[in-house]
């Protein structure tokens, strides 16, 4: 389902997120090298549209949300809340059509991810 009311494109499987990498250190680091290692039209097709302040006001929630559970040694919350309230940042700027939506895609996949193996 994509996060737009627009229809979008199929995303490419270079971007399918899989929730079993988030329980393993090296497939999180194959998935982090699969996406640094993108060619740069598939890079670009896949950031679309998405303009650099869009791009700084997501990275700045998300990453602060999984730095923050990175470092926690007991389950918080108040972080879940946090990945939440970046989910709704993602929905939000898609839907202005601020960031593409095979990326808006790709992060919600991750942060519902991370939400579901914290919940653990």
């Amino acid at each position: 389902m994509s996060i737009s009311s627009r229809p979008s494109p199929r995303r490419p499987s270079l971007l399918e997120f899989n929730v079993q990498v988030l329980k393993r250190e090296d497939l999180l680091v194959d998935e982090v090298e699969k996406i640094l290692s993108m060619p740069s039209h598939n890079a670009r097709s896949v950031i679309g549209g998405t303009s650099s302040t869009a791009y700084r006001r997501v990275h700045e929630i998300v990453a602060s949300a999984l730095d923050r559970l990175a470092g926690s040694a007991q389950r918080d919350l108040s972080l879940l809340v946090d990945l939440s309230k970046a989910l709704i940042l993602i929905r939000y700027q898609a839907a202005r059509g601020q960031i593409s939506d095979a990326l808006a895609n790709y992060i919600d996949d991750v942060i519902r991810g991370v939400i579901d193996t914290a919940k653990d």
